[in-house]
């Protein structure tokens, strides 16, 4: 084929985003052909390119597979599945309740969980309650419920097996599933569908063992169609793609290698669009995405019908750790804050309860101790929390032991936390000071910034205020981290806070996790080493008893870093527009953990991940010049 023929059309796009909204713009122009998109990366970006579609009111149809195992529907069928093959033991009626079945609450739900792992239940029969009540000092109300819970529990399970017996399986997971309450669900119909396909004649209908293995294979692969007239087809697998109509086909390539490889497959196809997202080593007439449509009016002569899609209207609400996020890997944020993949969570007392907890009772006592010079019962604000939050989910016993635990290391924190502020002139002033910024992009485009100040020090005499941040965890600050963009949050709360008259002096953290030292042999020196574990860390305009863990700036030092902040959260917000999604995780120290810990990482797990290792400088000089070089050049 040579310089290809006038039913190739060759675009260049800069993303895969932009590639998307480009084939859409195209098709609503053309709505009376049918057309194919095939991109290989299809599968990872369904989601935004189901929006896409439906911005334009274009009717899709995938040829792709995606497996309804895992849904709500699909887990109840597989939970009576369990139940009926292997019994009432404690996971197979944790399954069943994890698949969400009627008449049962959230409440219901997790009460009853929650109190089986506490206590350890493996034994359903008719005395368990009446062997809590023996073991444990529960009250009367509760015991009530999980009782009549278990009841309920097994009333489900005598008419599955009732009607197992009177109308075989199938019927009666139908009848099921044809109650209302269930239509609400996606994919509802394929269900359906699928289980009927059995026919009760079958010789393994009684055997529920080969049922599940079958059922888990048809769900496993089913592909989810919508039945739509004008469809265009979205494919994933063009190999495989057999058209029996001249169609015309947007062919999203990397490179000219993916091009030759498929050249004799799109051959078939009336027109061919042909996105590439790299065009070197191509030689032919390629026209820019910004100006198709405008090349287009040139030539046809008409009005230009484009139809502006966004994404995000003219806003984007963000809060700093989202911003973080996408620095650190921006694939996690693509899940987690555009996707918003969760996973199924059980209320208990985690790590971000105990942190919602320490903010709440470092504010309490903290405001009243400066504010009226008074202290304030540690015990009694957290028994008030945890009471409040937890009383029927743990006995009063662990309860108990929690409170007086959780008590004990938050009075040796705030100990701590008065003993460092007796090193200076400030005192906190302010607590949980809500923030929100609106940031203007050009075009009118603009960034809803919030976030929340755990505390913020003022200094009277000298007019300066500071910013203080908890952390929960272990902390570790590192100047380069905001050069990356991985640990923006106090810097980017300085500059959203102004107190007239007032400088600002500094942007720090607070670690309140109680330190596990390291005294060797020597035991005398317990005291100094745990005192030496609590300090402040950041950027400051003065340092705290020459502490190495804040990094001194001078004034424009720290202004400059401010102004880098903002630059970064611009940044990070035109790359999520233009579609800049990849597997990126950054990485100093060389190893795997972060993925490892990553709640997506088996959505990666076909990927070769090749970690970003960002240089590392440690000459404050050198990062300050490096965030000056890229203000400047911004700024051109």
């Amino acid at each position: 084929m040579n310089i290809y023929d006038k039913n190739f059309v060759f675009i260049k796009s800069k993303n895969m985003i932009e590639a998307y909204i480009l084939t859409a713009k195209i098709i609503s122009e053309n709505s009376n052909k049918n057309f194919v998109v095939f991109s290989k990366n299809i599968k990872y970006y369904d989601n935004i390119l189901s929006n896409i579609f439906e911005k334009y009111n274009i009717n899709f149809n995938r040829d792709y597979e995606i497996s309804i195992i895992g849904s709500e529907i699909s887990n109840l069928i597989f939970a009576c599945l369990n139940l009926l093959i292997s019994g009432f033991t404690k996971q197979n009626i944790f399954d069943f309740l994890s698949s969400r079945p009627k008449d049962f609450s959230d409440d219901e739900i997790l009460e009853f969980k929650n109190y089986c792992n506490i206590y350890n239940i493996q034994d359903f029969n008719s005395n368990f309650v009446v062997n809590l009540h023996k073991k444990f000092m529960i009250n009367n109300e509760t015991l009530d419920s999980i009782e009549n819970t278990r009841i309920k529990i097994l009333n489900f399970f005598d008419n599955l097996k009732n009607n197992i017996n009177n109308l075989g399986f199938f019927k009666s997971i139908i009848n099921v599933l044809q109650d209302k309450s269930y239509e609400k669900f996606d994919n509802y119909n394929i269900f359906i569908n699928i289980l009927k396909l059995f026919s009760p004649k079958n010789n393994y209908i009684n055997n529920f063992a080969e049922i599940k293995n079958i059922l888990r294979e048809k769900f496993q692969n089913v592909k989810i169609l919508q039945e739509k007239k004008n469809q265009v087809n979205l494919i994933s697998d063009i190999q495989n793609y057999s058209n029996s109509r001249i169609e015309s086909i947007f062919l999203i390539i990397k490179n000219h290698d993916e091009l030759i490889k498929y050249i004799k497959i799109i051959e078939n196809f009336d027109k061919k669009y042909i996105i590439v997202l790299d065009i070197q080593n191509l030689n032919f007439n390629i026209i820019n995405s910004d100006n198709f449509f405008e090349h287009k009016l040139k030539n046809n002569n008409k009005k230009n019908t484009e139809i502006n899609f966004k994404i995000f209207d003219n806003n984007i609400n963000l809060n700093i750790s989202q911003i973080e996020n996408y620095y650190k890997c921006s694939i996690f944020f693509l899940f987690s804050n555009i996707l918003k993949i969760e996973d199924k969570k059980i209320f208990s007392f985690d790590a971000l309860e105990y942190g919602s907890l320490v903010h709440y009772v470092l504010e309490k006592y903290l405001k009243k101790f400066y504010n009226f010079n008074n202290n304030l019962d540690i015990k009694k604000i957290v028994k008030e929390y945890m009471t409040k939050k937890f009383n029927l989910i743990y006995s009063r016993y662990k309860l108990d032991y929690m409170i007086n635990k959780i008590s004990e290391n938050l009075a040796f924190i705030i100990n701590k936390i008065l003993k460092i502020n007796t090193q200076d002139n400030y005192v906190p002033e302010e607590f949980e000071v809500k923030i929100n910024r609106k940031i203007k992009l050009e075009n009118n485009f603009f960034i809803n910034l919030s976030g929340k100040i755990d505390r913020i020090d003022i200094d009277k005499k000298n007019k300066k205020f500071r910013i203080i941040d908890y952390k929960t965890g272990k902390k570790i600050f590192d100047l380069n981290n905001i050069l990356y963009g991985t640990d923006l949050q106090a810097v980017i709360y300085l500059n959203s806070y102004n107190i007239k008259e007032y400088e600002k002096s500094g942007a720090l953290y607070f670690s309140t996790k109680k330190p596990v030292v390291n005294i060797s042999n020597n035991q005398d020196n317990i005291e100094q080493e745990i005192e030496k574990s609590f300090y402040y860390q950041g950027i400051s305009t003065e340092n705290l008893d020459n502490n190495k863990h804040i990094f001194e700036l001078t004034k424009t030092h720290i202004n400059i870093v401010l102004k880098y902040s903002d630059f970064m959260v611009k940044q990070a917000v035109k790359n999520i527009l233009n579609g800049e999604i990849y597997i990126n995780p950054r990485n100093f120290s060389g190893n795997n953990f972060a993925c490892e810990a990553c709640e997506y990482r088996n959505l990666c797990k076909n990927f070769n991940i090749k970690f970003i290792k960002p240089k590392k400088y440690k000459k404050i000089e050198e990062v300050i010049n490096i965030m000056s070089e890229q203000l400047e050049h911004e700024n051109k």
